[in-house]
């Protein structure tokens, strides 16, 4: 069984074996990612907790990264800010490799990242998304001058449709004049059917669908399901506990309080 685990920063030795098979976008190659190695692990989720994590599945693909190991940040800010890019998804171990990613069931979903600093108009960011034969699903940049820090969502446009049962591997990468990614975090996301679960979650209200989801181990629809619930109302003190739960049940505490950013990358 894996288990989803606490931060630390990996060994040096691992991430470099990692980076060895990993298949990456041009550039990504001289850039080390982090991860997190568990301090302890999680056996049983607390009676408060949302997100039931179940294993990954096999095809995941090779070994992902939550936490960008890179300190350049193309920050606007003249103090030196060592924050890191980091993506919103559960962190398993599987022996020695990091596993990043989750399940969905809708063919448009919806990705979530926090940019920890606001962008310099030169900074770039790169969204791409890759099929289980390594081909460019969807790709899309960002600039500078359309992000802002804080937490992010990266929806898929309407024309590109997730297959069911089937693997993706994302990347989501910060470039600073550079063809060489100054950061960057990567994982996998895989579409599944559950028609029991759609058959509950019909009449409930939205709350209780980032339950349901939760506890059905669906990742990217519980977070995107209460993510925008507590975007639109950020003092509702049920949503606030809800929110900083669910980034509990993951381990990433440090993002329990942070910001949204003032909307979303536009797909296109």
């Amino acid at each position: 069984m894996m288990n989803i685990y606490r931060n630390r920063l990996a060994s040096p030795l691992i991430i470099i074996g990692i980076l060895a098979v990993l298949p990456s976008p041009p550039g990504i190659a001289q850039t080390t990612p982090s991860n997190s190695t568990p301090s302890t692990t999680i056996d049983r989720l607390s009676a408060s907790s949302i997100f039931a994590a179940p294993p990954p599945p096999t095809d995941y693909g090779k070994p992902g990264g939550r936490e960008s190991a890179g300190s350049r940040n193309c920050s606007t800010s003249t103090v030196q800010n060592t924050a890191r890019l980091t993506a919103l998804v559960p962190l398993y171990s599987k022996g020695t490799e990091p596993v990043v990613g989750g399940l969905t069931t809708n063919a448009n979903p919806t990705f979530w990242f926090y940019l920890p600093f606001q962008l310099a108009p030169e900074g770039v960011l790169e969204f791409v998304l890759k099929d289980a034969s390594d081909n460019y699903t969807y790709r899309t940049k960002i600039t500078g001058k359309q992000m802002e820090a804080g937490v992010l969502s990266l929806p898929l446009p309407a024309q590109i449709q997730l297959q069911e049962n089937q693997s993706y591997r994302w990347h989501f990468l910060l470039y600073c004049q550079s063809k060489i990614p100054a950061q960057f975090v990567f994982g996998y996301i895989k579409r599944v059917s559950r028609p029991n679960l759609a058959r509950q979650l019909a009449n409930q209200s939205s709350r209780e669908q980032v339950r349901l989801y939760g506890a059905a181990g669906i990742w990217y629809d519980a977070l995107t399901q209460l993510a925008y619930l507590y975007r639109q109302t950020p003092n509702d003190p049920q949503l606030q506990q809800d929110w900083r739960t669910l980034m509990q049940d993951i381990q990433l505490p440090k993002l329990m309080d942070a910001p949204f950013a003032p909307c979303c990358v536009q797909p296109h």
